[in-house]
């Protein structure tokens, strides 16, 4: 079946990097593993080693169990070593729960970012992000174009999907766009780093998305993560500046941009962390999104899909980029905590 429009960025490549939309082929950000370290351990990647120490002292890539300190009542290096001894004690109680028996059966929920829990808005709408990636495309590529990610169609893509569908825009042949990708994902994360303090300008929380994840936070049969195709790092940044960072099961746990270009492959890559670095069984599976990408990773990765109208598509795009409807609710938003809950079978 043709891809759905709007969505050309996902499906831009005809090369071993992409398939057609419904089955994808594996493909790994090729400094994945040291991004996902620059996420969790404040150290950047190997290709922004040789930023400035004041950007790099700058930096928000946390460690888990670093939301968890209150801002300011710590030194750094006190911070630091605090949250170091808390992903050590995590790891070792899911270790050991592992290891004692049956493990807990819990629900997994993941949530897409932008249009899912956040919207843009005004004048700077979601500039963070937008200027992460005008600076990775300018520092690697010298490419300088007012209008930004916006000359492609990228609602519902990954941020490497998103640099590379741009810099093919203007003309970069595909090998030299995946050869420097681990370049452009560290200028991005260079920049994000610097710019952390404004990275909630143009953002907000759409109705409902607080209340609904202090209630599964509350649980202990839930397990709340992310699912995003923005590098881990500015996704947990957003996270922190719009105040909802602390309701998620632990910081660091689900599946990001810097680890894989497919969204389907995320969805998968955030209930195998689940499983090993919490030592729990996942049991039922339910991805939350906005666009109809949402909906066919969800399918692809074997979850269900809860899909809302919150960002530009219809119900009926929703709906229809489903194969098997009865594994696809839809709903206006997710304001509606018990109707939400009820869609994830809980009590």
């Amino acid at each position: 079946r043709p891809a759905p429009p709007m969505l050309l960025s996902r499906v831009f490549f005809a090369s071993p990097r992409t398939c057609n939309h419904r089955t994808p082929l594996p493909q790994r950000h090729p400094h994945a593993a040291s991004l996902r370290r620059a996420a969790l351990t404040r150290a950047p990647p190997p290709a922004a080693a040789s930023s400035s120490s004041s950007s790099s002292s700058s930096s928000n890539m946390f460690a888990p169990g670093f939301f968890d300190l209150p801002e300011g009542s710590l030194s750094e290096q006190q911070a630091w070593e605090a949250a170091k001894a808390k992903e050590a004690e995590t790891a070792a109680a899911g270790a050991a729960a592992a290891a004692t028996g049956p493990m807990l059966t819990k629900t997994l929920v993941t949530f897409d970012v932008d249009g899912t829990l956040i919207r843009s808005v005004g004048d700077d709408a979601n500039k963070f992000h937008k200027d992460a990636f005008a600076h990775g495309l300018a520092t690697v590529f010298g490419i300088v174009d007012p209008r930004g990610i916006d000359v492609i169609a990228h609602h519902g893509s990954t941020d490497q999907l998103v640099a590379a569908a741009v810099l093919a825009f203007h003309g970069i042949d595909e090998k030299e766009i995946w050869d420097k990708m681990p370049e452009v994902c560290a200028a991005m994360l260079e920049h994000a780093a610097a710019a952390e303090d404004d990275a909630g300008a143009g953002l907000e929380l759409l109705p409902g998305v607080e209340v609904l994840l202090r209630t599964l936070a509350a649980r202990d049969d839930v397990v709340v993560a992310l699912v995003t195709g923005n590098l881990e790092p500015i996704a947990w940044t957003k996270m922190r500046r719009l105040g909802i960072h602390q309701h998620f099961t632990r910081p660091g746990l689900g599946g990001f941009g810097s680890d894989h270009t497919l969204r389907g492959e995320l969805v998968k890559i955030a209930a195998d962390r689940c499983a090993k670095e919490l030592g729990v069984a996942v049991g039922a599976r339910f991805h939350v999104g906005d666009t109809p990408n949402d909906v066919i990773a969800a399918e692809y990765a074997g979850a269900v899909a809860l899909g809302v109208t919150t960002g530009i598509f219809t119900r009926e795009a929703l709906e229809d980029s489903a194969v098997d409807k009865g594994r696809c609710v839809v709903m206006d938003g997710l304001h509606d905590t018990a109707a939400v809950l009820r869609a994830f079978q809980l009590k």
